[in-house]
């Protein structure tokens, strides 16, 4: 087992003996990373398991979609609170801001939208 199908299958407690440094931000043919996945599934607990060992929460796939993409566009509301609480930064993720944010209204997270929004205008 590796960490991305630890991930992937939602096991927290062999993603606790699978992750570190050297793996966190490895990815997929598709350049997906594992912190993609658990937001993506929205696996909290396991994106700050990640989070925690050095996962690039700016880190963007080879159709160039970022972390907060696959989170927000998805509705987990949640992967989205745990990466504004470890500091995400919106400046850092401007590339792909605004299909983020249009993305996400249009699949109907409004309550995302807010939040998004929200965290721009705190940050000025």
């Amino acid at each position: 087992m590796d960490l991305m199908h630890a991930v992937m299958t939602g096991d927290l407690e062999n993603v606790n003996k699978w992750v570190n440094q050297s793996n966190v931000n490895l990815s997929d043919n598709s350049d997906r990373t594992p912190l993609m996945a658990a937001v993506f599934k929205n696996l909290t607990q396991i994106a700050e398991t990640l989070l925690t060992a050095g996962a690039n929460m700016y880190e963007k796939d080879k159709e160039g979609y970022s972390v907060l993409y696959y989170a927000a566009v998805h509705g987990n509301f949640e992967s989205v609170m745990v990466l504004y609480e470890n500091g995400f930064q919106y400046k850092q993720d401007l590339q792909t801001w605004e299909e983020t944010i249009q993305e996400t209204n249009n699949n109907g997270h409004a309550h995302i939208v807010e939040l998004l929004e929200a965290i721009a205008k705190q940050q000025g």
